[in-house]
């Protein structure tokens, strides 16, 4: 897992859950406006890669999808006004070819760490 830097602070927002294949996990979190944030997610090895995709909650606008950077465990955002956001993630399971991963349940989770926006 990369470290984001002695600049940045832990968010509070950050979030871990049990999750198994074909499931989907959606957090609400938020943005605060004039802040970088940085979000890194990890899970077992046998469901590498997760995907997520960011959404503005009240437009519905997809912010970002991981799947277009290679399923990219690691987002850097600046947001300028604060914003409510939705974090859907699942798991793909395209490197496991192990069949007993379809009955098995893993970890996912992601850090939201932020610092001020340098103006």
């Amino acid at each position: 897992m990369q470290y984001p830097g002695t600049l940045y602070k832990m968010d509070g927002q950050s979030r871990s859950n049990v999750i198994a294949l074909g499931d989907k996990l959606i957090y609400n979190v938020i943005f605060y406006g004039e802040r970088n944030y940085k979000l890194i997610f990890c899970t077992a090895k046998q469901f590498i890669p997760v995907h997520f995709v960011l959404y503005d909650s009240e437009t519905r606008e997809m912010i970002y999808d991981n799947k277009n950077d290679e399923y990219s465990e690691t987002i850097e955002l600046s947001i300028e006004n604060t914003r409510r956001v939705k974090i859907e993630i699942s798991i793909l399971l395209q490197s496991s070819k192990d069949k007993y991963v379809e009955e098995f349940f893993g970890c996912v989770g992601f850090l939201l760490h932020w610092k001020p926006i340098n103006k």
